[in-house]
């Protein structure tokens, strides 16, 4: 069967968020719109499935779905736009009110380095975006959680606004 045609008359029609992704990512297609777009899509399916759950299941439930895909598709940004998805989960914890600090841990599960991820949320903050408080927080539970030894291995990757003043390696 044409990929052309698995996307339109089976995955389109039905909504198939993950599938229309998987597709898009076997073909090569190169589209970082329809990408973000269809991130957006399954984070929202994501989401209506939880509705009536509380805020940490709903983060719970968002978590699993970000690291099971991000593993899939990590190795590639044109599939997992780390920035995006950066920046989209954390304005849906904003505004859901989900646990502060899931999105970072969610993403460091997948498997991405400290240091990619230090330098979206420094993007972020900036922007001078009204997700500045929100990454604050979240980027100073990361760097809580993140074991001595590895910020020293990766401190000189840190955003200037995270760098401890006055540490020096020896």
């Amino acid at each position: 069967m044409d990929i052309s045609k698995l996307y339109g008359e089976y995955a389109d029609p039905f909504d198939l968020c993950e599938c229309k992704l998987a597709i898009v990512h076997c073909a090569g297609h190169h589209d970082p719109a329809l990408v973000e777009s269809l991130w957006r899509d399954i984070i929202n399916q994501e989401l209506q499935q939880s509705h009536l759950a509380s805020a940490d299941a709903r983060a719970q439930s968002l978590s699993s779905k970000v690291v099971s895909l991000g593993r899939l598709y990590a190795q590639s940004q044109r599939y997992f736009p780390v920035a995006f998805l950066v920046r989209h989960l954390e304005e849906l914890t904003a505004r859901l009110r989900l646990p502060i600090g899931w999105v970072a841990t969610a993403l460091q599960q997948v498997g991405l380095s400290p240091a990619l991820l230090l330098n979206v949320y420094d993007r972020l903050f900036k922007a001078k975006s009204s997700l500045q408080v929100p990454c604050r927080q979240s980027v100073d539970l990361f760097m809580s959680s993140m074991p001595f030894t590895a910020f020293l291995r990766h401190r000189t990757f840190l955003p200037t606004c995270c760098r401890p003043r006055g540490l020096h390696c020896v």
